[in-house]
């Protein structure tokens, strides 16, 4: 593997009207933040991430996923106690051995 700034992500992340394509556009978006959210923990593994693939040559996904979870760190699903996604059908067809 190609190691260095200048290697580009399988696909490139979208945020706040800007495409970062390579790996330098991600280190300049983070050194871009303001001190408070640059120093969040998220940012923090983000930017180790960033290092080690720079340095090492691992693959760009691990880049890839921790700026996604330190993007959308406030996100917080909604709790589903059901565990399903649909709601239950209340009026299903009985069968003929149970009339």
């Amino acid at each position: 593997m190609t190691k260095g700034w200048g290697r580009p992500f399988e696909a490139s992340i979208k945020v706040d009207g800007r495409t970062l394509v390579a790996l330098r556009d991600a280190g300049e978006y983070i050194a871009a933040l303001p001190p408070k959210v640059h120093n969040a923990p998220e940012w923090l593994a983000a930017m180790e991430a960033l290092l080690l693939v720079v340095e090492r040559g691992d693959p760009t996904m691990f880049v890839r996923t921790g700026f996604m979870r330190a993007l959308n760190r406030h996100y917080l699903p909604a709790f589903n106690p059901k565990g399903k996604e649909k709601e239950p059908h209340w009026g299903r067809r009985k069968l003929k051995r149970d009339q």
